[in-house]
């Protein structure tokens, strides 16, 4: 495992250096320093898209739960998110096929680490990986067409134990910030960060996000009358790619202002 972990780290190091994007985009330093969080897993997304008549150009897979539960999990979305954090300075990312790995490991071993189906057993994955954090998500809603919009639900979940204050749980549960996991009761388990982020293309804000992070781009012939466009007009990757770094950014913000307070 620990060969495999190091291999992993490498294809991340190897990967961040090969972006689309202009470093300028990626300027937030990590802000996780109590705790430190340097090292993060990103396990595979839940897809709960109710639409059928789709034929999506990335993966999605499907897994009976010990509870009787059918879930659908995708390794390409969650490795657009792997992408994206991996940019920023001050992170070491495992990618989500080398948590696939270890999870398979795990079950031949007789040990129950399943990062799809709880908090804990996500939690426990990323503590053999040698994490300091995994990131879970969930997929709600995903519109492809003329203006995209996107649903991720997400939580970067602690290996350990932290202090969670009174202000911070309220501004998590009033966020209904419960999935892909409950919450729970035990305040020491709380997510460093949990969000439902709605990316929707014709909203102002997004675009406005969306104008700065297409000036990031690389200078290419996209054939586009902007970088805008493009990605608006190829949601597979590159909406994907855009909606992980808002969903950063948002998380990393909120953790500088709550580390002030």
């Amino acid at each position: 495992m620990k060969a495999g972990c190091s291999l992993a780290l490498l294809l991340c190091a190897l990967l961040a250096g090969c972006s689309w994007y202009d470093v300028n985009v990626y300027k937030h330093p990590n802000p996780y320093t109590e705790p430190a969080v340097t090292v993060v897993a990103v396990a595979p997304f839940l897809f709960t898209e109710k639409t059928v008549d789709l034929q999506y150009p990335f993966d999605l897979n499907g897994l009976e739960t010990a509870d009787g539960r059918y879930l659908k999990f995708s390794v390409d979305i969650a490795q657009q998110f792997a992408q994206e954090l991996a940019q920023f300075q001050g992170f070491t990312v495992i990618p989500p096929a080398d948590v696939v790995t270890a999870w398979k490991a795990g079950i031949r071993e007789g040990e129950e680490m399943n990062p799809l189906a709880g908090a804990e057993g996500a939690r426990a994955l990323a503590r053999k990986l040698k994490a300091d954090a995994i990131v879970v998500a969930e997929v709600r809603s995903y519109d492809p067409y003329e203006y995209p919009r996107l649903e991720l639900a997400w939580q970067m979940l602690y290996v350990g134990e932290r202090r969670t204050g009174e202000a911070e749980i309220r501004r998590l549960e009033r966020m209904g910030a419960g999935r892909p996991f409950p919450l729970g009761t035990d305040l020491a388990r709380y997510p460093l960060y949990a969000a439902d982020d709605v990316v929707d293309c014709q909203n102002d804000m997004t675009r406005r996000e969306l104008k700065h992070y297409a000036s990031g781009l690389t200078d290419e012939a996209t054939g586009y009358a902007s970088e805008e466009e493009m990605i608006r007009k190829e949601p597979w990757p590159r909406y994907f790619r855009f909606a992980s770094w808002l969903a950063l950014q948002r998380a990393f913000e909120y953790e500088q202002v709550r580390e002030k307070k």
